[in-house]
């Protein structure tokens, strides 16, 4: 497990397969995720070549959503439907709250 010691508090590494806040993930290669300070979306790749042991990588940041899509349409051909239930359901800003 990649633990990182974070503000006095051990928090598992956003880079890692195991950190709990994925908002959504497609394929094995591009992932979002809520920084662990619940402040803004990060988008994630990591290569195709090791996608099993590689570290996420990020690749940017967003507090609105309306920016998280449209990079993210820079990155995939297309998104799943299961996905795009989960971008819809975003609020228009990070800070507006959900569960995500």
């Amino acid at each position: 497990m990649n633990i990182q010691n974070f503000k006095g508090r051990r928090a598992i590494a956003e880079q890692g397969d195991n950190y709990p806040n994925v908002v959504m993930q497609q394929g094995a290669h591009v992932r979002i995720i809520r920084c662990r300070d619940g402040i803004q979306w990060i988008i994630q790749t990591r290569s195709e070549k090791v996608a099993t042991s590689a570290k996420w990588t990020p690749r940017s940041y967003h507090r609105s959503k309306k920016s998280l899509i449209r990079r993210l349409h820079t990155l995939l051909s297309e998104i799943g439907p299961k996905n795009q239930t989960i971008l819809d359901a975003l609020p228009s800003w990070i800070e507006e709250g959900g569960v995500l």
